[in-house]
């Protein structure tokens, strides 16, 4: 069996540890709100990009028309079938978008 000087010895090492983690507790906790404090602008700009996506996707075909990017249009009927088919994909992809960011945002 442990002796009384043992014993107190513990009780005092025991105590000595409570005040540490306790230290600890609070700068662990200052730490985070300081994160969180210094990142709250990442979370805005995000939202902000996520609500202009679809935005930015109608409006990029007409900023390369108004800045003169002229589309080929092909005179072959084997042409106009793969350009056709682009067009559907980039319709298929569009709409996709658009309604995933509508769902998400409920």
């Amino acid at each position: 069996m442990a002796r009384l000087p043992e014993l107190e010895a513990l009780e005092i090492w025991r105590q000595e540890l409570a005040r540490r983690s306790d230290r600890y507790r609070g700068s662990l906790t200052v730490d985070y709100f300081n994160i969180r404090d210094s990142t709250r602008w990442m979370r805005q700009a995000y939202a902000i990009g996520r609500a202009a996506a679809p935005l930015l996707v109608w409006l990029a075909p007409i900023g390369l028309l108004l800045l003169g990017r002229r589309r080929i249009i092909p005179k072959s009927t084997v042409g106009r079938l793969v350009l056709g088919v682009q067009a559907a994909r980039s319709a298929k992809s569009l709409w996709k978008a658009l309604s995933n960011h509508g769902a998400g945002s409920r």
